[in-house]
Protein backbone atom coordinates (compact mmCIF):
# COMPACT_ATOMS: atom_id res chain seq x y z
CA UNK A 1 0.00 0.00 0.00
CA UNK A 2 1.33 3.43 -0.87
CA UNK A 3 0.57 6.46 1.29
CA UNK A 4 -0.10 9.87 -0.15
CA UNK A 5 0.67 12.80 2.11
CA UNK A 6 -1.38 15.94 1.86
CA UNK A 7 -0.75 19.19 3.65
CA UNK A 8 -3.55 20.16 6.02
CA UNK A 9 -3.73 23.90 6.70
CA UNK A 10 -3.82 24.71 10.41
CA UNK A 11 -6.56 27.28 9.89
CA UNK A 12 -8.92 24.72 8.38
CA UNK A 13 -8.77 22.33 11.31
CA UNK A 14 -5.58 20.48 10.37
CA UNK A 15 -2.83 19.78 12.86
CA UNK A 16 0.46 21.65 13.39
CA UNK A 17 2.51 19.00 11.56
CA UNK A 18 0.54 19.70 8.40
CA UNK A 19 -0.08 16.05 7.56
CA UNK A 20 -2.34 13.18 8.50
CA UNK A 21 -1.12 10.47 10.83
CA UNK A 22 0.37 7.31 9.45
CA UNK A 23 -0.14 4.04 11.36
CA UNK A 24 3.65 3.87 11.59
CA UNK A 25 3.56 7.03 13.73
CA UNK A 26 1.54 5.18 16.38
CA UNK A 27 3.78 2.13 16.05
CA UNK A 28 6.91 4.20 16.61
CA UNK A 29 5.45 5.61 19.82
CA UNK A 30 4.62 2.10 21.04
CA UNK A 31 8.07 0.79 20.11
CA UNK A 32 9.72 3.68 21.96
CA UNK A 33 7.70 3.05 25.13
CA UNK A 34 8.55 -0.65 25.07
CA UNK A 35 12.25 -0.09 24.41
CA UNK A 36 15.19 0.42 26.74
CA UNK A 37 15.30 4.06 25.60
CA UNK A 38 12.26 4.74 27.77
CA UNK A 39 13.55 2.86 30.83
CA UNK A 40 13.74 6.03 32.95
CA UNK A 41 10.19 7.15 32.11
CA UNK A 42 7.90 6.32 35.01
CA UNK A 43 4.75 8.29 34.33
CA UNK A 44 3.84 9.95 31.10
CA UNK A 45 0.98 10.83 28.82
CA UNK A 46 2.46 10.47 25.38
CA UNK A 47 0.40 12.42 22.88
CA UNK A 48 0.88 11.06 19.36
CA UNK A 49 -1.56 13.56 17.87
CA UNK A 50 0.52 15.71 15.56
CA UNK A 51 0.69 18.56 18.06
CA UNK A 52 -3.06 19.06 18.54
CA UNK A 53 -2.72 18.88 22.34
CA UNK A 54 -0.59 22.03 22.17
CA UNK A 55 -3.05 24.04 20.07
Amino acid sequence: MRWEWRRAPIRSGGNPTGRIADPRDMGRAAVFLSSDASSFITGLELFADGGMAQV
